[in-house]
């Protein structure tokens, strides 16, 4: 079956007690691993109903749902239940994040988690969620990302941390689709759990150094590292990439269009300019921002829309502002604020471009924005 491995013994001494105190079918009375012995042995997985005795839910689950026959016949089948007292034995409880009675909790054979069901379900809702579970291949990089989400849901991290390096690592082997969403949707999962959890950065970091020692500088390999980069907020890493690339090159100038962000903060202005066209990329992204596509139904959708456009469009143009500017073209730099400022002339735009032109220490359009918004204000 899938995930098994060799078995994890929990070094916890009430997993070894002799019984649970519930030997009644289909719950097997002994300890935590003693049933993850059992189900490698017989090729099955460990279900564990963490309850408590105040919980209504919970007594109304064993009344009904675990005394009916083919619940009962089909536990028996397919797994080694458990039935445990979440306030007794509290470390179980933690470990596996517990927090509402019942949980019936889904583990492979060698301790790592499968699944979860929240709450009561009558025999045919139980029946069916749980042979849901069991279905799931341990091969899927679809079933096992919704698992990491499901773990880092529960706050548990360092075993959602497995389940998104088995996507990145081994999901394209397994499903093609994910040759790409590794280097986009899964490094951007493992990114948001290194916020809560530093040692997905740091594998991230493991894999990204790993990729540098074998780095053949083809157009595939440069590419998977700035999203690394990305991913781990070390871009800068990926500007000593574009150092490395020879003058001139195809792939040095596909790069660059790639880290114009990052050129442009080191004030590397010429470069950045040299793969990009600001006034053509303002026009087009106004363009996007007041012709929304045709999937938009509604207002609201696409006053939404129309937002996050218009803003990327002013953060863009205010960016490419400063590579002009910065680059010493000061006609060029006022002739594209104008441009700027005929889309958008309020305040927080002027601010903005004010900001960029100061960073690009441009005394003439530094003069000239402020003077437009004095004009604009009314003011002397």
């Amino acid at each position: 079956m899938p995930h098994l491995k060799a078995i994890l013994f929990i070094p916890l001494s009430f997993f070894f007690a002799a019984g649970t105190g519930f030997a009644e079918e289909p719950f097997f009375d002994q300890s935590f691993n003693a049933a993850l012995s059992k189900a490698a042995n017989e090729e099955k997985v460990v279900l564990i109903e963490f309850f408590t005795t105040s919980s209504d839910p919970s007594k109304l689950l064993d009344q009904t749902t675990m005394k009916d026959p083919d619940v009962i016949q089909l536990l028996n089948q397919k797994a080694v239940a458990l039935k445990i007292d979440a306030e007794e034995q509290r470390a179980l409880s933690k470990k596996y994040r517990i927090s509402a009675y019942p949980t019936l909790l889904m583990l492979n054979p060698d301790g790592t988690y499968r699944g979860r069901i929240v709450g009561y379900r009558d025999p045919k809702q139980f029946t069916s969620e749980f042979t849901s579970l069991l279905a799931k291949d341990g091969n899927d990089p679809k079933e096992r990302s919704k698992r990491a989400k499901d773990l880092e849901r529960n706050g548990m991290y360092a075993e959602a941390l497995e389940e998104y390096l088995w996507c990145f690592d081994e999901g394209h082997k397994h499903s093609p689709a994910y040759r790409v969403v590794r280097f986009s949707l899964v490094l951007d999962d493992i990114s948001r759990l290194g916020n809560d959890y530093p040692p997905a950065i740091k594998a991230l970091e493991a894999r990204r150094d790993a990729r540098m020692e074998k780095l053949d500088y083809s157009s595939a390999d440069v590419t998977q590292l700035i999203y690394l980069n990305s991913a781990i907020h070390q871009e800068n890493r990926s500007l000593e990439i574009l150092d490395k690339l020879p003058l001139n090159s195809e792939i040095r100038k596909q790069t660059a269009k790639k880290l114009v962000n990052q050129l442009i903060e080191k004030r590397r202005y010429a470069e950045a300019l040299e793969v990009i066209d600001p006034e053509g990329s303002f026009n087009k992204s106004i363009e996007a921002a007041e012709k929304p596509p045709p999937y938009l139904l509604t207002i609201d959708q696409f006053n939404q829309h129309r937002k996050k456009y218009h803003k990327l469009a002013i953060d863009t143009g205010a960016r490419y502002l400063e590579a002009i500017a910065g680059n010493k073209d000061t006609q060029r730099s006022i002739d594209f604020a104008t441009q700027i400022l005929g889309y958008d002339n309020s305040q927080p735009t002027i601010d903005l471009l004010l900001e960029h032109a100061r960073s690009a220490a441009n005394q003439q359009l530094i003069d000239f924005i402020e003077a437009q918004g004095n004009q604009l204000s009314g003011s002397p």
